[in-house]
């Protein structure tokens, strides 16, 4: 239960469309990719771009980092 009695969401729920993570923001918010892909433009080139991290994604940016 949470402080105010009611039931707590279940681990993993996300929060409803707009409203802020306990922290205050958004790990994966619009201005924080909006930031780190104007970061990367002008940047060194990159051999392999993992999108998504899943289980094939986290296993392929493991592989490609080890062989770095």
């Amino acid at each position: 239960m949470s402080r105010t009695g009611s039931p707590a969401p279940p681990r993993g729920a996300s929060s409803p469309r707009g409203a802020s993570s306990p922290r205050g923001a958004s790990s994966l918010s619009a201005a924080r990719r909006a930031r780190e892909l104007a970061g990367t433009v002008g940047g060194p080139a990159v051999d392999v771009l993992v999108v998504g991290l899943g289980a094939t994604g986290a296993g392929a940016a493991l592989d490609a980092a080890a062989r770095a």
